[in-house]
């Protein structure tokens, strides 16, 4: 039999798994916007409406010429977009698919999580910053921003999770949720998460670093061929490691109906992940985009606020909902 660790970390919730998500979430993006605003979408590239477009696209991109400008720090400007993809697929390790399903599991797993998405931030952050480019910087400069407006927020509610669950571990975490999913028990620390997962991942109406009408794509815009494909990727990627954690921290991860059956439980952790994650690409075409003035102050001022009477939320429901 293939050991349970290695199919965790080919297929799911692996790489495999990751893949095709971001590849099927590139598509649906495009053709429910394309609804939404009354276009066709995606529908030449494979009978079945087009689903194979962003495999073709991907295909272009590794067939296109690499261009590398001459006044950029030439070593990170080549290996920074493969080491933003591995820190974001680390997260993944941590992060269980079904009770059996996991790559890893650590008492502090929340913690190790966190750490490394707050560093994939820094690393888009640097990613502007070797291009040596004008445009490059000033979508460097929003990424630190907008990453301090969310970071804050984003701590306070771990920790009010933690506080509920009296646990670091993303598993036991998963375990509480069994009668009840804590965005029930606490509604503004799932609210919170959300906004925060927009702000990560540079959705409307957060998409201030990339800014495509103003800076052509923030600091990925020197990019070309294969390392933008990595960089674009990249981006999906953390999509499904935030879809990933609402699943497993707010939503009950692989609990439901007949969830004693573990192909059950694959099902309602990527239902509730993917269900999640259509709702965080829609947002393109409900919002416009905000200012970086704007974000600074729903980040450190409302989201900071809400996320603080999440974690007072939190502490009453320690108290007196004990489990």
């Amino acid at each position: 039999m293939i050991p349970t660790k290695l199919i965790a970390t080919l297929i799911v919730p692996g790489l495999g798994a990751a893949f095709i998500f971001a590849l099927l979430l590139v598509w649906l993006e495009r053709k429910l916007t394309a609804l939404i605003q009354h276009r066709y979408g995606p529908l030449r590239v494979s009978p079945l409406e087009g689903i194979l477009q962003p495999i073709a696209d991907f295909i272009k991109l590794l067939i296109s010429e690499i261009i590398i400008p001459e006044e950029s720090i030439k070593i990170l400007f080549i290996l920074l977009p493969v080491v933003f993809n591995i820190v974001v697929l680390l997260c993944i390790a941590y992060i269980p698919a079904t009770s059996t399903l996991y790559i890893a599991r650590s008492s502090i797993s929340l913690i190790i999580v966190l750490f490394l998405l707050l560093l994939a931030s820094t690393i888009v952050a640097i990613i502007g910053w070797s291009a040596t480019d004008k445009f490059t910087y000033v979508g460097a400069v929003r990424e630190v921003l907008q990453s301090l407006s969310y970071e804050i927020p984003l701590i306070i509610v771990f920790a009010s999770i933690a506080i509920i669950c009296k646990s670091f571990d993303i598993y036991s975490i998963v375990l509480y949720q069994k009668n009840i999913p804590i965005a029930l028990l606490d509604p503004p620390a799932f609210i919170v998460f959300f906004i925060c997962s927009l702000m990560a991942t540079s959705r409307f109406p957060f998409e201030v670093p990339e800014a495509e009408t103003e800076i052509v794509f923030g600091p990925y815009t020197e990019y070309s061929g294969i390392l933008f494909a990595l960089s674009f990727l990249g981006i999906y990627l953390k999509i499904y490691v935030y879809s990933l954690l609402a699943s497993c921290l707010f939503l009950g991860g692989w609990f439901g109906p007949l969830s004693s059956l573990e192909p059950l439980q694959l099902f309602w952790t990527y239902l509730k992940a993917g269900i999640y994650a259509i709702v965080m690409v829609l947002t393109r075409a409900a919002y416009p985009r905000l200012r970086i003035d704007q974000v600074l102050k729903i980040g450190l001022g409302k989201l900071t606020i809400l996320a603080i009477c999440a974690l007072v939320i939190a502490i009453v429901v320690r108290i007196f909902i004990p489990r």
